[in-house]
């Protein structure tokens, strides 16, 4: 199949504005507007009342006499039309001196499309092979690579055929297969691209197609060359499903611009991005250079957008106004950026869509500064999809972090200091407090209230704020701007840190307390001994940090193995900056594993070993004992089995994750 062959360089009269999209109309002022259409934009020149009209084109391929099939022109046998355009048609021929099929085009004797095309050498760009012109006729023959398979636009109209539920990879290759005519010839490297996407989910064969795509337009960018006219008519798939742009014919070299120039600025309405559209209106004056290479890339993004969800980004609005203010609503509504997914896509993960709504952001400086960093964008979301959907299937805690993350970060950062509440009090029952007289049990009391009424509002407030603040920016990264990859490597760093914070505070909220009890009761009400200093210290070091090891791996568990993987607002970023940032999250890990055995089993050992230091064991307080030493060990074991599973879970999907990095 050929692209929209020339299809934006000729206007039909406003009585032909019903044709199909191959057609285009004039784009004057009195005219109505068609954004399927292709078109011409005015002189980049301030438009004056008084100025002179456009010259408008000559009519449908005026002055050419185009072959019949069959017939032999030069050096090629007609075999077959393939397309038609404004002012040329593609043919199907046969290359009698090579015995070679190829596209040929025959058009009027202007413009440098052949020589644009030949100079960008790519595999996703269709190639020039030759062309010979003809000045007594008044055309040109241009011989290209013959690419047998469809369209982009075919193969969207074959899939919206298909319940959106269904659109896969294989189906994408179906569409390819059953709309080609004819065959290629072998590529072994291109067979596995095409086993890739046929096993891939679509969002995949999307993202990979635009990359394909966004690094073709780079090096068209590269030669200082823009397209001007990127559609899905305009795009080839072969039958191997890679993509190949085509239809230069509006393209140019920018350097051949000058600033004032009178350069009709053409394209297809419905793919334009804001700045392009503005080039039309006369009420807003646009230079060469404000139409440039982010142009393309802004077309190129609501392609994607199309191919994804199978409808326009910006569908025709017909309001009766005139031409001017029908520019002015297509180009504010374009400014808004690209619309909502369709309701089948809204619950996914989708990564490509983070990059298209950068891509097609309504400022241009908003934008990804070149195609190359699209290309990488989507490329990292092609990976970060595939190693989330590597992820083992999620727990409980996991599925409650996702459903409700403020409530599930603050019962796990909070519930490991009721479990550190209880040992405390067990301990201190069973070994200090049966020991002190009525004056020290009051001052015990006092000093309970007293440091519980600062030092728990104190760390609650500020582990609150902690995961506020995290929150906060993960709810940023739904914005798209200048800093959306920073905002997104500062919220990671905040993710990872959090789990650390959160026992850094359980350490400032239990350990002062192993020196504060005692030294209070000693100086409100004298007669503490070295025992129960030791006891103290014992009681509050156990406590806090069987407090602080469960608080970090319960955060860990949501942080790392919830919030992290979805904080990509920049999915190019992702090969580039996993690995490092996971560097050392699994030695951490295993660290808190092992002291979430280590710590309950080393208190009942204190406690049988040190129990009988400077007291007297009366029956009630040995029960108690012996109940709080039996519940450590128990818990030595519960919680050695819980942290092994969580950091188990955890450690797969660091490693999945700096592999899926690595690889790339």
């Amino acid at each position: 199949m050929v692209p929209d062959s020339d299809s934006g360089t000729e206007s039909v009269p406003p009585e032909d504005s019903s044709h199909s999209d191959d057609k285009t109309e004039q784009v004057a002022p009195e005219d109505s507007l068609d954004v399927s259409s292709t078109g011409f934009a005015p002189s980049f020149h301030a438009v004056q009342k008084d100025a002179p009209p456009i010259p408008k084109p000559q009519g449908r391929k005026a002055g050419i006499v185009f072959p019949k099939v069959d017939e032999v022109i030069d050096d090629f046998k007609i075999l077959q039309v393939l397309g038609e355009g404004a002012f040329g048609v593609v043919y199907l021929a046969e290359q009698l001196s090579l015995g070679r099929k190829v596209a040929l085009k025959i058009t009027s004797d202007r413009g440098e499309e052949a020589r644009t095309m030949a100079s960008l050498e790519h595999e996703n760009i269709v190639r020039v092979f030759s062309e010979n012109r003809d000045s007594e006729q008044g055309f040109r023959l241009i011989c290209m690579q013959y690419i047998p398979g469809p369209t982009l636009a075919e193969v969207i109209e074959y899939l919206n055929r298909h319940d959106p539920k269904e659109w896969n990879g294989k189906l994408f290759i179906q569409a390819v297969d059953e709309l080609s005519k004819g065959s290629t010839t072998l590529d072994p490297v291109a067979l596995r691209d095409r086993e890739y996407l046929r096993q891939a989910d679509f969002p995949t064969v999307v993202a990979w197609i635009g990359a394909r795509l966004a690094e073709a337009l780079e090096v068209a960018h590269s030669n200082r060359v823009l397209h001007r006219d990127i559609k899905p008519a305009n795009i080839i798939l072969n039958q191997y499903g890679r993509p190949l742009l085509a239809d230069f014919s509006l393209s140019f070299q920018t350097e051949k611009i000058e600033a004032g120039s009178d350069v009709l600025f053409g394209g297809t309405l419905a793919y334009m991005s804001p700045e392009h559209l503005e080039a039309f209106n006369p009420s807003h004056p646009t230079e060469p250079d404000q139409v440039d290479e982010r142009s393309d890339l802004y077309s190129l993004a609501i392609v994607l957008y199309e191919f994804l969800c199978g409808k326009r980004a910006f569908e025709p609005k017909r309001t009766g106004a005139d031409r001017i203010e029908e520019l002015n609503l297509l180009t504010e509504e374009r400014k808004k950026g690209l619309p909502e997914l369709p309701a089948h896509l809204n619950n996914q993960e989708l990564e490509i869509h983070r990059s298209l709504l950068r891509a097609a952001d309504g400022d241009p400086r908003k934008r990804y500064s070149t195609c190359l960093e699209l290309a990488q964008s989507l490329e990292g979301g092609i990976v970060l999809r595939t190693t989330q959907q590597k992820f083992p299937k999620e727990n409980w805690l996991i599925r409650l972090g996702q459903k409700k993350p403020y409530l599930g970060l603050f019962l796990l950062a909070v519930f490991p200091h009721f479990l550190g509440s209880v040992v405390n009090i067990s301990y201190n029952a069973s070994m200090i407090t049966e020991d002190l007289n009525v004056a020290q049990k009051n001052a015990f009391f006092k000093l309970v209230l007293i440091y519980n009424s600062i030092v728990y509002p104190i760390c609650l407030g500020l582990l609150v704020w902690l995961i506020h603040r995290m929150m906060k920016l993960n709810q940023s990264l739904k914005l798209t701007d200048d800093f959306v990859a920073i905002r997104g490597r500062s919220a990671r760093s905040q993710v990872l840190l959090l789990p650390k914070r959160a026992a850094t505070l359980a350490c400032l909220g239990w350990l002062p307390g192993a020196i504060f009890f005692p030294l209070g009761i000693d100086i409100i009400a004298d007669g503490i001994t070295s025992n129960d200093y030791f006891h103290f210290g014992i009681s509050f070091t156990i406590s806090g940090l069987i407090a602080l090891t469960y608080s970090f791996l319960g955060l860990a568990c949501l942080s790392l193995g919830s919030f992290y993987p979805r904080m990509w607002p920049e999915p190019g970023e992702f090969p580039q900056k996993v690995g490092e940032e996971l560097i050392t999250q699994t030695a951490w890990l295993s660290f808190f594993k092992i002291l979430a055995g280590v710590i309950p089993l080393a208190a009942a050992m204190i406690l049988i070993v040190f129990s009988d230091l400077g007291k007297n064991q009366q029956s009630s307080s040995d029960l108690q004992f012996r109940v709080l030493a039996v519940t450590l060990i128990v818990l030595s074991g519960i919680g050695f089995q819980f942290a092994d599973r969580i950091v188990s879970r955890l450690s797969n999907k660091i490693q999945i994750m700096r592999a899926g990095g690595s690889e790339n």
